[in-house]
């Protein structure tokens, strides 16, 4: 052994047996010297052996030798001769990699059974729900008396109700076996009644207003048919419907061959008939006992040195019985051409603004005034016999849709939209003119179908679900006594 390994092992002794002394000397001599006399023992270092005072037992030296060895101090081991030793660096573990093919099928296959039991074992004890909570629907409960909702399993397309009837029609499905449904409605349920399926698609469903045992339905161009209604069918296929045209070797009417924007029912000297005006400018005149060729059959642009080639939208302004002649002028129509003007049933421009933005939708307020949504966030009047704008009212919202309310003049709903909300609000344009004097419903979801059925019914329907709406006819509408607003002066 070297001479330096000789001294710091001598060194190392000395002061063990400096720190065996301290220690001796501040221990109580009243107590057990097994429980209270601490060892520092080094089986490495150790070479001489120790005897304790007052110990007779050999367990309790180990035990104590034991202690001592696992609250050895540091700083006894610690010198600059060790540390200047260089230490040899292990080098790193390299991870062991398992090819794929080495693989057992069998060892994975009880790893991924025993990885299931142990998930299987799991208790979920709380959840978070991440999907966007939808707020309610909010609706004026002083302008709405009550309400009624359904709900159902197939995306909607059309409504229609009159009285206690409901009829419904839905997107075209070959999971189901009809297109339709007539319900019963009692005491807020519905009971299916009848059971109606069509051909093509039906996009527009309505009963038929003269008479009750009727139903029509409109497909999205130029097809459409009529449901006699048997309550002893289970399911019904139309009773009469149009012909498609390519199927006709000769015929002296014209097709529409285009999307219907315009559906009527009229008398003409006490006849039931069927008004149909599609973009194309195809006006026909159709018997509601016969759906095979119309009675009238029109083309709006013959004789016309400046032909309109196509329209975007059309309202009925006319009366709805009719008595003499019939010519394409004696049915009062309103158009909407594609160059965003105003046009009547002779394709006379009778109102026009270059200002305007596209025309989103147009309603008929009274027998003399019309008004038009733009998409410039406007509402415009436009008087008879005047070619601009009557009033300009700038709105907050984007307008979607304009609804007349029937059998009241200048009184009309409006479908917005702002901050991905949409609302329906109400308009009296004799009490207040700039803004409308209720919102009857604000919500997120989207709104597809809103629509009276009677001055006093409202129908509001999104992609499934539908709620009727009963309005306070009662309902007194009070103006602020001190604003300049005092509505539309007639």
């Amino acid at each position: 052994m070297s001479e330096e390994r000789q001294k710091l092992l001598q060194q190392k002794r000395q002061r063990l047996l400096e720190l065996r002394q301290k220690r001796a000397s501040n221990a109580n001599a009243n107590v057990d010297a097994a429980h209270h006399v601490k060892q520092s023992i080094d089986v490495s270092i150790q070479t001489d052996p120790i005897e304790v005072n007052n110990i007779q037992k050999s367990e309790v030296r180990i035990e104590s030798e034991t202690k001592q060895l696992i609250t050895y101090e540091a700083g006894v081991q610690t010198t600059s001769a060790i540390e200047d030793v260089p230490k040899e660096k292990s080098e790193p573990i390299k991870p062991n990699f398992i090819n794929k093919s080495e693989i057992s099928p069998n060892e994975l296959n009880t790893s991924i059974i025993d990885s299931i039991k142990l998930i299987n074992k799991l208790q979920i004890t709380k959840t978070v729900n991440l999907k966007k909570k939808e707020e309610e629907v909010k609706v004026n409960l002083n302008f709405v008396e009550s309400s009624e909702h359904f709900k159902f399993d197939r995306p909607i397309t059309s409504v229609d109700r009159k009285d206690s009837s409901l009829v419904v029609s839905f997107e075209k499905s070959s999971k189901f076996d009809h297109d339709a449904i007539i319900y019963h409605i009692e005491e807020g349920s519905l009971i299916p009644t009848n059971y109606l399926t069509c051909i093509p698609a039906i996009t527009n469903i309505q009963f038929d207003k003269f008479n009750r045992q009727k139903t029509l339905g409109f497909s999205n161009h130029d097809k459409f048919c009529i449901w006699e209604l048997d309550s002893s069918a289970l399911i019904q296929n139309p009773t009469i419907m149009t012909n498609s045209s390519f199927l006709l070797k000769r015929k002296d009417w014209l097709s529409h061959n285009d999307t219907i924007v315009l559906t009527k029912q009229i008398k003409i000297d006490t006849n039931e008939c069927l008004l149909t005006l599609s973009k194309n400018l195809i006006l026909n005149i159709w018997s509601m006992n016969l759906l095979s060729s119309p009675k009238y059959s029109f083309d709006l642009n013959d004789k016309k040195e400046v032909k309109l080639q196509r329209i975007m939208d059309a309202i009925y302004i006319g009366d709805e019985e009719l008595v003499g002649e019939v010519k394409s002028d004696v049915f009062k129509i309103l158009l909407i051409g594609v160059d965003n003007k105003i046009y009547d049933e002779a394709l006379s421009r009778i109102h026009e603004d270059s200002s305007l933005l596209l025309t989103t939708s147009i309603a008929s307020l009274s027998r003399d005034y019309i008004i038009t949504a733009q998409l410039d966030w406007r509402l415009i009047i436009w008087k008879k016999d005047q070619f601009l704008p009557y009033k300009i009212i700038n709105y907050s919202k984007k307008i979607l849709k304009v609804i007349a309310r029937p059998d009241n003049d200048f009184q009309f709903l409006t479908l917005s939209e702002y901050q991905n909300k949409q609302y329906i609000e109400f308009w009296d344009f004799t009490i207040q003119l700039y803004k409308p004097l209720l919102k009857i419903v604000e919500q997120n979801k989207s709104i597809d179908i809103l629509q009276f059925n009677g001055p006093n019914e409202l129908c509001v329907g999104d992609e499934k679900e539908i709620t009727n709406y009963k309005l306070n006819k009662d309902y007194k509408f009070v103006n602020d006594v001190n604003t300049f607003d005092k509505g539309l002066s007639i």
